[in-house]
């Protein structure tokens, strides 16, 4: 009867640590943290549920490198998008707007408070083309596609509002919505997707495809900026050298 009790207590004991570490992954804000996390620290949650270790589940929360957004409610969320830039903020869903937030804190670019100095915002446009290099590079669009010459500062200011305004907001959309996507799954996943026959069925390579045949429609437009288009480049610059009298 005793080893009967005994049993019986650890098996209570085993339902009552299951049941604290059930309530524990049903908190919204762990809910959070699982979506912000990548492959590696979605892992060493996995092998603490595997091995039912409360303390290490406990830890694995306590100690993320996103916890600070992942204990935001919806409100916060929206005001924190609000604070990074992010396009449509108030359109988006909670998923959403941790995957975009998560996306902005990696590479964080917000339109100034004060107006730009034409040489600040031609540095600001280079910049900003460089956080982008990844992801242009995939979509197959041409290395000097998004360049100008060095004299671009001293072209006329409207032109260069115009492509500063434009490549904020590629930014902004098409590119964050790409790198999103390219953020769900690690590169050494992406690169067993490529290995696969079956490449192209992935849901989730499938949405990176789209994504990226949006981003390059978008820089690869007719319409876009005279600071990107080199016969309007060689325009100015010719107009420059009229200007200042050179040869």
């Amino acid at each position: 009867m005793q080893e009967l009790r005994e049993m019986r207590s650890k098996i209570h004991e085993e339902a009552k640590r299951l049941r604290n570490i059930d309530y524990i992954l049903g908190r919204p804000s762990f809910e959070n943290l699982w979506v912000l996390s990548d492959n590696k620290e979605k892992d060493r949650l996995r092998i603490a549920l595997l091995s039912k270790h409360k303390d290490a589940i406990i830890n694995w929360y306590k100690n993320h490198p996103l916890i600070d957004i992942g204990e935001q409610t919806l409100i916060q969320l929206r005001e924190t998008a609000k604070e990074m830039c992010i396009h449509n903020y108030s359109r988006l869903g909670k998923i959403e707007l941790l995957v975009a937030i998560k996306s902005a804190k990696i590479n964080p670019v917000c339109l100034s408070e004060h107006p730009l100095e034409n040489g600040e915002m031609i540095t600001e446009i280079r910049r900003i083309c460089d956080l982008m290099e990844p992801i242009l590079i995939e979509a197959n669009i041409p290395e000097d596609h998004l360049d100008f010459p060095e004299d671009a500062k001293y072209f006329e200011q409207h032109v260069i509002e115009a492509g500063h305004r434009w490549i904020l907001e590629i930014y902004n959309n098409e590119y964050r919505e790409a790198k999103t996507i390219k953020s769900l799954l690690s590169e050494e996943m992406w690169e067993r997707y490529r290995a696969w026959a079956d490449f192209g069925d992935h849901r989730e390579v499938v949405l990176l495809m789209e994504a990226i045949q949006k981003l390059r429609k978008k820089i690869t437009a007719g319409n876009r900026p005279e600071l990107f288009k080199k016969a309007s480049q060689k325009s100015m610059l010719h107009r420059l050298k009229k200007m200042r009298g050179d040869d």
